[in-house]
Parts: structure tokens; C-alpha cells; sequence
């Protein structure tokens, strides 16, 4: 049609024909993948980048959306062309709601398309500002034959190996061997090339629309008590079981809203040590935290909103499990560890770590409620317990060791101490520049305490310090 209207306007009408009916024709392919890349320049360097809100408007054209950058997208409008005609009416469709987008974030309503049956063409060209159609694969040589090796999204060094060869355009590229180009520039090039021609697919994370659940109830009668509450929370909570299971997620936080009839809003976090979906665990935490809050007037409304999702793993399923391991071994339930951190605080619980070192106090840690279970789902091979024989070790670590004072050159915790068991030596981390050098003791006092001490070799060393080498490092049940 173009090239009609330039020869019309060159008074060359008279030796028109007639164009068939069957050109204006979309090619529908269904079959193959076809991407419409979207590249909007303005974005490139703003500060809070609003890919997600223009991808979202993307969805009402196709679910298969990729975001190979922070100011691209591409979209695979395979199954599209059949609803909207060709790609041009896709773009028509979509040019006001993505011009109304920017505007609403101040920005200019500019953006460029390409659309052809390889994801890297499109995007290369959306870059590059060219507005192209291409149908076929065979069309993608002509067109990005003429493009320069600096725009390729290559390593550096890559283009300048490739310019020292004489190599400028990808038509100069396209000339030679693939095996050969593959054994002199790398794999990274010829899988580029490859892509850019639709030959292989190429990797790109796919978009996935944030998940947010977000639910609010006013019943007609307000809720004066405490149960009251509870019985509408529990609709809320049934609403976010559903949509968890819907999604096959899990949640860890909830975040709850009481707002009253002179309008001021209280607001509820509600934490699990471990990602629960079940009513009766959240029911029971928010029935804590109701006992503690002050409620001055009726409630009018409760909102609900969850935005941090997990997957969902069942029984058994999770990479953490040792093989063999029944679900529900775990003599301490959930739901005391839950109802015990609702009661006493997060920062009240805590458990036991270990980790292989020799050094025991990095060896043996502990570490709070909120953060134990990010450490057990870790999918690592299980830590050894030391470098101590089994019992040799107590449980009880001191923060830091503690100085013991020396009478009769004999170490003193109360009493003077009787060596039951040792030396164990350590010598370790040199490389950090802090090394430790100590010989560990099994020992006892007249007071029936075993206790855990070490004679740090480098002090006793020096004159100065050689009085002051005894430590306190833990004591035994």
C-alpha cells in the first residue's frame, strides 16, 4: 500500500494494478512463535521503573509476556492474531491504553514496536527504533543484515576481536561458516546469531503478574467484641485459603485492618515461623493479639492484605527433608511454636545451629524464631557437628568466652577446677589474619559443674599475657 501511494504521488497512476484481495490477508501463525517487542526509551534510567504497570496492560493482548529488560517487553501474539487480525491491530488495540500509561507517570507517550518470528530480532530492532513487520523467518537476514556489530548484545571484547577481523555488519557475519565462527569467536556469539535468524529460542524471564490478595468486609451490624471480630476475620481468612489454593502458594505474614466508627484505623501483623494456609493457625494468632489491643470503639471494617506468597510445598516435599524422614516427626507442632511466639515475642525463641568449622564459635550459633525456618529450607547436605568426638562438646555456648582467674596456677570458676578430659587442639583460621590456637579441657569444680575451657596457646606464650590464657567457653547440662 505504501508503494502505491508513492507512485501515485509521482503521477504514476495510470500503470497501477489492482492488488488481490488475498495480500491484505493476515498470515495467522499459530503454530510458531511470533514476538512483539515493546522498547520504551524514556524509561531507561528513571528512578522507580514502571515496567510492571505497562506489562500488565500487555496481558489483555496474550499471557505470554517476557521482560528482557527493565525498558523492554515482548509479548508471543502467536495465539493473538487469530482475535485481533495481524499484529497491526494488536498494536492499535494496545498504542492508547500504553500512551494513557505514560502520560499517568509523567512521561512522554513515545515508544517504539518490531515484531518478527524471533523474540532477540524484535527486541534488537525495538531498540534500535525501527518500527518493522517481519513475517517470515527468510525476511530476517535482509533486514538485519545491514545492522552495525555495535548494536549486537554481545560482550565488548567480542565486537572488538570482531572488528579487528574486518567484521562490521552482520551481513559480514552471516557470509562465513557457523562452525567456523563458533570455533574462533565462542559460543555466546554463534548462539546470538542463531537466535537473531529463529533458529533456537531465546532465554528470557517471563513476566507473571504480582500476586496480592486484598479483601475488606463492613457487615451491617458492628463488631463490639472481640468475637465479633474473629467471626469476620474468619470469612476473610476462608477467602485467602481459597485463593492460596488457587495458586498453589503459601503465606508467612498477613496484615489485618480494624477500622472504627469514628474512623481511626489499628492495624494487626500477623507472623508464622513457617508458611501456613490453614484458618484455624491465623484465627488463633490474631485471637492473641486481639487480647493485647485496645479496642475504644465498634468496628466498622476489616481489611485484609497478603502480598508475600511462597510455593507450596506438601508433607514430604520439602528439599530440606532427609530421606526416610516421616512427615510429622517433629514432636514440637507448629502451632505451640506459633502460639508460644504470639505469647512470648519472636525475639523469646530461639534453636540451636551448627555449621562445620572448627572454630566452635562460629561452629554452634543459635538463631532467632523469625529466621530459623529460612535456614532449614536451605536444600544443603546436612552439617557434621564439629570437630569434637560426640559429647565432648556441650550445648550451652557462652556469647564470648569468659577469663577465669588462676590460683595455684590452676584455672578457677567458683572453685578450683579439676582437668577430666583434654587437651583438644585447634588450630585454625590463619588465613583471616585472627587465628586461633587453643587447647580445649573437659573440667570440674567442687561444686559438681563440668564446664568447658580452653588455654589459648598465643597468650600463654607472651610474659604479659601467660597469667590470663584460661577461658571460659561453655558448660554442660
Amino acid at each position: 500500500m505504501t508503494a502505491n501511494k508513492r507512485a501515485l504521488k509521482q503521477g504514476g497512476a495510470p500503470f497501477l494494478r489492482a492488488i488481490p484481495h488475498s495480500f491484505h490477508k493476515p498470515v495467522l501463525l499459530t503454530n510458531k512463535p511470533f514476538w512483539y517487542a515493546l522498547h520504551f526509551p524514556l524509561l531507561n534510567g528513571h528512578m522507580h521503573t514502571p515496567i510492571d504497570e505497562l506489562a500488565t496492560i500487555c496481558l489483555s493482548v496474550s499471557d505470554q509476556v517476557y521482560l528482557p529488560g527493565h525498558d523492554t517487553l515482548v509479548i508471543d501474539i502467536r495465539g493473538s492474531l487469530r482475535l485481533f487480525g495481524s499484529p497491526r491491530g494488536l498494536s492499535r488495540t494496545l498504542r492508547p491504553k500504553l500512551e494513557d500509561k505514560l502520560r499517568q507517570l509523567d512521561l512522554a507517550p513515545v515508544y517504539t514496536e518490531a515484531a518478527s518470528p524471533s523474540a532477540s530480532a524484535s527486541v534488537l530492532l525495538a531498540r534500535l527504533g525501527r518500527t518493522v513487520l517481519i513475517q517470515q523467518k527468510d525476511g530476517l537476514r535482509s533486514e538485519l543484515g545491514g545492522l552495525a556489530i555495535d548494536f549486537l548484545a554481545v560482550d565488548k571484547k567480542i565486537k572488538k576481536r570482531l572488528a579487528s577481523c574486518g567484521l562490521h555488519y552482520l551481513r559480514d557475519l552471516w557470509r562465513l561458516p557457523s562452525g567456523a565462527l563458533r570455533l574462533r569467536f565462542g559460543r555466546e556469539l554463534s548462539d546470538y546469531l542463531s537466535e537473531l535468524q529463529g533458529e533456537i529460542k531465546t532465554s528470557m524471564p517471563r513476566w507473571y503478574e504480582p500476586l496480592v490478595f486484598n479483601r475488606n468486609i463492613s457487615p451491617e451490624a458492628h463488631a463490639e467484641t472481640p468475637s465479633d471480630i474473629l467471626w469476620l476475620a474468619r470469612q476473610l481468612l476462608e477467602q485467602l485459603v481459597t485463593f492460596l489454593r488457587q495458586h498453589h502458594k503459601t503465606t508467612d505474614h498477613l496484615h489485618f485492618s480494624l477500622t472504627d466508627i469514628k474512623l481511626q484505623t489499628q492495624t494487626i501483623e500477623l507472623s508464622t515461623r513457617k508458611p501456613a494456609r490453614e484458618t484455624s493457625v491465623w484465627l488463633m494468632l490474631l485471637e492473641l493479639k486481639l487480647q493485647k489491643a485496645v479496642i475504644t470503639s465498634p468496628i466498622t471494617s476489616i481489611h485484609l492484605i497478603c502480598s508475600n506468597f511462597l510455593d507450596y510445598l506438601p508433607g514430604g516435599a520439602h528439599p530440606s527433608c532427609k530421606a526416610g524422614k516421616q512427615a510429622g516427626s517433629d514432636k514440637t507442632t507448629p502451632a505451640l511454636l506459633e502460639l508460644l511466639s504470639a505469647r512470648l515475642g519472636e525475639e523469646a525463641i530461639f534453636s540451636i545451629h551448627h555449621q562445620e568449622d572448627h572454630d566452635p564459635v562460629i561452629a554452634g550459633y543459635y538463631k532467632a524464631y523469625e529466621h530459623t525456618y529460612a535456614l532449614m529450607s536451605r536444600s544443603e547436605s546436612p552439617r557434621s557437628c564439629g570437630f569434637l568426638p560426640t559429647g565432648t562438646q556441650p550445648c550451652l555456648l557462652l556469647p564470648a568466652p569468659v577469663p577465669l582467674a588462676i590460683q595455684q596456677q590452676k584455672p578457677v570458676y567458683l572453685s578450683p577446677l579439676l582437668l577430666v578430659r583434654g587437651p583438644e587442639r585447634v588450630e585454625t583460621r590463619w588465613w583471616t589474619g585472627q587465628d586461633i590456637q587453643r587447647d580445649y579441657y573437659v573440667a570440674r569444680n567442687l561444686q559438681g559443674m563440668r564446664l568447658w575451657i580452653f588455654r589459648d596457646l598465643k597468650r600463654s606464650r607472651e610474659p604479659e599475657t601467660a597469667k590470663s590464657c584460661w577461658f571460659l567457653q561453655g558448660l554442660f547440662a
